[in-house]
């Protein structure tokens, strides 16, 4: 009868650190940063101006932040990674499309890093890859289904990353 109870409450008191650990990613963040991606898809598909689609991009990478901070707390192997992101976000949509391929996308400019990390990076990835497509003189219908896959891309790294 000891060890039943005994193992009941080390299966309680492990389920209760797991709920503690799922908690630190917001779902609510989680929502709102997939909601707004989904609301970009759509403007972008009614052929929103290249000024709105930059903005709304750059919000989803304001949006990605109290995600990625959460999800490093969860991942502290992801920490370096997460930080140099965050830390780079701004110039990162200032770079070419080739630049921020070879760099951000591939990841030569990354840290070294587990493989459970690089889901969550995307979350500023597409959105500042979208940010410097704006910055041509017209949005193409080439370059408008380029920002539909770079969004699409990221929604589904979201959903990665609520599996995790």
């Amino acid at each position: 009868m000891k060890s039943l109870l005994l193992l009941l409450l080390l299966s309680i008191v492990s389920c209760s650190n797991i709920a503690k650990k799922t908690i630190i990613i917001n779902k609510e963040d989680i929502t709102t940063y997939k909601t707004s991606a989904t609301e970009l898809l759509s403007k972008n598909k009614s052929k929103a101006t290249k000024e709105e689609i930059k903005s709304m991009s750059l919000k989803l990478i304001e949006l990605a932040r109290p995600i990625m901070i959460g999800f490093k707390q969860e991942h502290p192997e992801c920490m370096e990674l997460m930080n140099f992101v965050m830390g780079r976000a701004n110039a990162m949509s200032k770079l070419s499309l080739e630049e921020i391929e070879e760099q951000f996308h591939l990841g030569s400019a990354l840290p070294n890093t587990d493989d459970i990390c690089l889901d969550a990076k995307e979350l500023i990835v597409h959105p500042a890859t979208v940010a410097i497509i704006t910055s041509k003189i017209t949005l193409t219908k080439d370059l408008r289904t380029k920002i539909d896959d770079e969004i699409e891309e990221v929604i589904a790294h979201i959903d990665l990353l609520t599996e995790i």
